[in-house]
C-alpha cells in the first residue's frame, strides 16, 4: 500500500502527487491558474481553488492510480479557503 498525498504548487499551476513512503514526486497534474486552496468531497471528490482564474476545478479519484479531470465551475474573484460541507 501506498501513501500519498496532494501538494499544490501556485507557482507552476499544478498539483504534485507525493508517495510519503519512499519521499518523492510521482507525477504531477495541472489545474487552473495559481492553485490556492483544496478541500477533498465525497467518494473520491476533490476541489482546487484557482485564485487568479476566479474558478474551482473539480476532479474525480477512484483509486490511487485512477485520477479525472472532471472540469472547473467559475467562481468570485480570486476564490480561497474552500470548505465542503
Amino acid at each position: 500500500a501506498t501513501t500519498q498525498a496532494l501538494i499544490l504548487a501556485p507557482t507552476e499551476n499544478r498539483f504534485l502527487i507525493f508517495n510519503t513512503l519512499v519521499h518523492r514526486v510521482e507525477g504531477w497534474v495541472e489545474t487552473g491558474q495559481v492553485p490556492r486552496d483544496l478541500v477533498l468531497g465525497p467518494d473520491g471528490l476533490f476541489f482546487i481553488a484557482n485564485q487568479m482564474e476566479s474558478a474551482i476545478s473539480v476532479f474525480q479519484r477512484n483509486d490511487r492510480s485512477t485520477l479525472y479531470r472532471v472540469g472547473k465551475i467559475g467562481t468570485v474573484d480570486k476564490p480561497h479557503r474552500l470548505a465542503y460541507s
